[in-house]
């Protein structure tokens, strides 16, 4: 996402659905992003990478993202569980608006199905920021009935 003239915009989509790392995937789908722009320049651009917490082991993502597309100084944030994918979008068009950032890249994935072909790696680091999710995301009585998270139900 980028500020064109005084209003945020989004540049570019990408998607990935290979079978690789969950790294790779994010980048593939950050370079396809990239792409969809039409300007290859954007990747040495980007001031802040937003990633979600997925079910891969903790690190920063964001950070090795960045410095893969060329832009080793971007700030990554990560979002913890309980952050919807709007409220992404909601910090993106934040740091934008306010100034706080020319260029944000909004990057997620998970690899999951291709655990037994890929075994989950280790991702080094921490982000410079976390995105905290909302007080009250979950409700008592979805704890309760344990069902809090979507993972944790199954059918019968």
């Amino acid at each position: 996402m980028t500020v064109t003239g005084s209003v945020p915009a989004i540049d570019g989509v990408g998607v990935a659905t290979e079978s690789l790392p969950v790294v790779e995937l994010m980048a593939l789908a950050a370079r396809r992003a990239i792409l969809d722009t039409g300007d290859p320049s954007v990747a040495n651009q980007i001031d802040v990478v937003l990633v979600p917490a997925g079910t891969w082991q903790s690190g920063d993502p964001g950070r090795v993202i960045a410095i893969e597309l060329g832009s080793p100084r971007a700030r990554s944030v990560m979002a913890q569980l309980g952050v919807s994918q709007q409220g992404l979008l909601n910090e993106a068009l934040r740091l934008l608006a306010s100034g706080e950032a020319r260029r944000v890249l909004v990057v997620g994935g998970e690899a999951r199905r291709h655990d037994r072909r890929h075994p989950e790696v280790p991702i080094p680091g921490q982000p410079d920021e976390i995105l905290e999710r909302p007080a009250g995301f979950v409700d008592p009585l979805e704890i309760e009935a344990g069902i809090a998270f979507p993972a944790m139900i199954t059918s019968r």
